[in-house]
């Protein structure tokens, strides 16, 4: 027997999942959605499989039982697993079992009543209610975010974000992300019209009670997953990211907000140029620039800008490639700027990556202690933080005798 609280009044659209194993002796077992711990007070629903009769009992109580309702098959086995899934409708509850429909039930009490979740008889059990649902407020495709700021109950056992086509996980599931406390892993996958390959590796970065966030960054082959700021793990494309409409949220996991942001690849821009940071900065964040010198160049620069304007913000980054300005020929010059003075200058480096009309690739990785940066996937400088917090940066500004052709956000 257990019994699992209903953390919220139920509404359209949530969906109360219970995963178990019939026991391989099982004759019957029953969940039940109540107002209190049990069925002596009102359920509105009553869903009772019976092995010796091969049927699907579903009923209502509040006094005495109502009329049973039990056509359709039966699809349960002893000794095997099982997944139920209960969607609340306007109507009646639509219930599905291990991915396919199976029945609805009118409603004869009211669905608001249901306090409780309780699971009785010859099964293993877990339950788990998804009062979350986020409609995805754009097309998602590679530049989109998705971050999810909860905490995990204090005695969590599960919970999981879910990318889906639809409300519950009878849709296309293009991400199951499902941190299990019960068995120390956080296991990814996907569903279509059943369960993929599940992916576990990794370490297990929540705790029972805490608060927790979770970045979901579409890439072009894969999703990247940050955990509370650190990259946690990548899990390759197996179905269209096209296909996500709605976030859904379920089990033990309380959830304050959910934002969505696109940091979709700025082309051709011109130059100078200062755009938002999309999403913000923090460690783990990248910055992709594509372009080239111009014919006859003099210098360039690349900053990262704690605010919209480039000459009056301050600058946490003003990287500087001198190709033929003055004295400086073929060096770079690292430093930053803070109330219009700027700092020590730093020009070591292990080659100068930039030739006129030469395209580039720059990336600039935003890690706890510094800016790393790399040139056509080389490894080129750090430049250690002399503006805190990196929060503060907002914006990317470039100006100079450059063409740029891409700027990409991670």
């Amino acid at each position: 027997m257990s019994v699992t609280p209903v953390s919220a009044t139920l509404s359209v659209e949530n969906v109360i999942i219970v995963k178990g194993t019939a026991n391989p002796d099982c004759t019957r077992f029953s969940i039940n959605l109540c107002s209190g711990s049990d069925y002596s007070e009102d359920t509105a629903l009553h869903f009772n499989p019976r092995f010796p009769e091969a049927e699907v009992v579903r009923n209502s109580f509040r006094g005495d039982w109502g009329d049973e309702e039990k056509d359709g098959g039966f699809p349960f086995t002893q000794g095997a697993p099982y997944d139920v899934q209960i969607v609340v409708k306007e109507g009646h509850f639509e219930i599905s079992v291990n991915g396919s429909h199976f029945c609805n039930f009118s409603h004869r009490l009211p669905f608001e009543s249901v306090r409780n979740v309780y699971v009785e008889g010859d099964t293993t059990a877990y339950v788990g209610i998804s009062q979350s649902l986020y409609p995805v407020p754009f097309p998602v495709s590679e530049g989109v975010e998705i971050v999810v700021y909860g905490a995990a109950r204090s005695s969590a056992g599960r919970f999981s974000i879910n990318l889906s086509s639809g409300t519950n996980f009878n849709s296309d599931t293009p991400l199951h992300f499902n941190p299990r406390f019960d068995a120390n892993e956080v296991v990814r996958n996907h569903y279509s019209g059943g369960w993929g390959e599940e992916e576990k590796d990794g370490g297990f970065p929540f705790s029972q009670g805490a608060p927790y966030e979770v970045k979901i960054a579409v890439r072009g082959t894969h999703y990247q997953v940050f955990v509370n700021g650190s990259h946690f793990c990548n899990f390759y494309h197996r179905l269209d990211t096209g296909l996500v409409r709605n976030v859904f949220i379920e089990g033990d996991s309380d959830v304050s907000n959910v934002l969505f942001t696109e940091k979709r690849p700025i082309f051709n821009p011109p130059v100078p140029v200062c755009v938002p940071i999309p999403g913000g900065v923090v460690p783990g964040v990248k910055v992709e620039i594509t372009g080239s010198p111009k014919s006859n160049p003099e210098r360039f620069n690349v900053n990262m800008v704690c605010g919209p304007d480039f000459d009056s913000s301050d600058l946490a980054l003003h990287y500087d490639a001198r190709i033929n300005y003055g004295e400086n020929q073929n060096c770079t010059v690292r430093t930053h700027r803070s109330g219009g003075d700027y700092g020590d200058e730093e020009r070591e480096e292990p080659f100068f990556p930039f030739a006129p009309l030469a395209t580039f690739n720059m990336r600039i990785a935003v890690e706890p202690d510094g800016f790393q940066v790399y040139v056509n996937e080389q490894y080129h400088s750090t430049f250690a933080h002399r503006i805190q917090p990196v929060q503060n940066i907002t914006h990317l500004a470039i100006n100079g005798d450059v063409d740029i052709t891409q700027i990409r956000f991670e």
